[in-house]
């Protein structure tokens, strides 16, 4: 019983880690999206990074 609690803790972890890696251009970064994957889910993060997409920088002139 005790190995099916590693497990699901692994795969919560790697789910989270996941999420702040796709979150990593965003305005919390990545560390502020794996904190907020563990406390509001990674399924409830993802769709957030989605729905907010990432933050981009838009320069009018060039170089």
């Amino acid at each position: 019983m005790a190995g099916v609690i590693i497990v699901g803790a692994c795969v919560y972890i790697t789910l989270c880690i996941l999420v702040a890696w796709l979150g990593r251009n965003s305005r919390l970064g990545s560390w502020g999206i794996f904190i907020s994957a563990i406390f509001f889910t990674p399924f409830l993060t993802f769709i957030g990074v989605i729905l907010f997409g990432s933050r981009t920088e838009n320069s009018a002139g060039g170089s």
